[in-house]
C-alpha cells in the first residue's frame, strides 16, 4: 500500500514539474519587457495571475489522481500529502519569481 502511494506522489511531482516549467516560462515571457521597479504594479499582476495558473492546473491534477483512487486505504494521506506538495511548488514560484 506504501508504494502505491509513493508511486502516486512521484507521477504527480513528474506532471507538477511540468505544469510549473510551463506557467514559469509563461510568467517570464509576460514580464520580459517589464521594468519590474517602474512597473512593480503590472509585474505583480502578472505574479498573481501565474500563480492563480498554477494552482489551478495542479489542483486539477490533484483532483483526477483523487478521483481515480477514492478506495485507496491511504486516501486521506494521500490528500494530504498532495495539499502539501501543492503548497510547495507554489511556495517555489513565489521565490523564484521574487529573484527576478
Amino acid at each position: 500500500m506504501e508504494s502505491d502511494l509513493q508511486i502516486l506522489i512521484i507521477r504527480f511531482d513528474d506532471s507538477a514539474s511540468t505544469v510549473y516549467s510551463d506557467v514559469y516560462n509563461q510568467f517570464r515571457q509576460s514580464i520580459m519587457n517589464t521594468d519590474r521597479h517602474s512597473n512593480e504594479n503590472i509585474y505583480k499582476m502578472q505574479e498573481a495571475k501565474a500563480l492563480f495558473l498554477l494552482k489551478s492546473r495542479l489542483d486539477q491534477l490533484v483532483s483526477e489522481i483523487l478521483e481515480k483512487n477514492q478506495g485507496h486505504p491511504l486516501y486521506s494521506r494521500l490528500h494530504s500529502v498532495l495539499s502539501s506538495k501543492i503548497d510547495y511548488y507554489l511556495q517555489e514560484f513565489r521565490l523564484k519569481a521574487a529573484s527576478q
